[in-house]
């Protein structure tokens, strides 16, 4: 997925393992939140709320990132012109507060869409959902 993307011209090749990095830690954090996540709770829910946390958690990622590169974004060259700001404004801190506030729409969007998916598939097909370190979690149509 990560070499389609760089392909295309999303991120490029040079930020292919901070991708990956990414979307590893979502991947592993989203299966660990699901199954530590009480499994009395609604499967929907459970999907949903791994779902947030697990994005939030690897938003806060990407700013660590950002902030570790010490990339200043706010000299990157934008004109008045194009509705950019002046150098010395921004930074760090307003990229954190934008990702958050329009990432956190997104955020809500997903779960929903996971939270829908993994409650259809756990009442059609559970046992994907089964792992053998967990054992029947799972309940079938929660």
């Amino acid at each position: 997925t990560n070499l389609i993307l760089a392909l295309l011209g999303h991120g490029g090749i040079t930020v292919m393992g901070l991708n990956t990095l990414l979307l590893g830690s979502e991947t592993v954090l989203g299966h660990a939140l699901f199954y530590l996540l009480p499994s009395r709770m609604p499967v929907f829910w459970r999907a949903a709320g791994a779902t947030v946390i697990t994005l939030f958690l690897t938003t806060g990622m990407l700013i660590g990132m950002v902030a570790a590169s010490h990339l200043d974004i706010a000299l990157i060259p934008h004109g008045a012109e194009q509705g950019g700001h002046p150098p010395g404004e921004g930074g760090v801190g307003r990229f954190a507060a934008m990702v958050l506030l329009l990432g956190s729409l997104g955020w809500l969007l997903e779960s929903v869409i996971t939270g829908v998916v993994v409650r259809f598939i756990s009442q059609i097909k559970p046992e994907l959902l089964r792992h053998r370190l967990h054992g029947d979690r799972v309940r079938e149509g929660r």
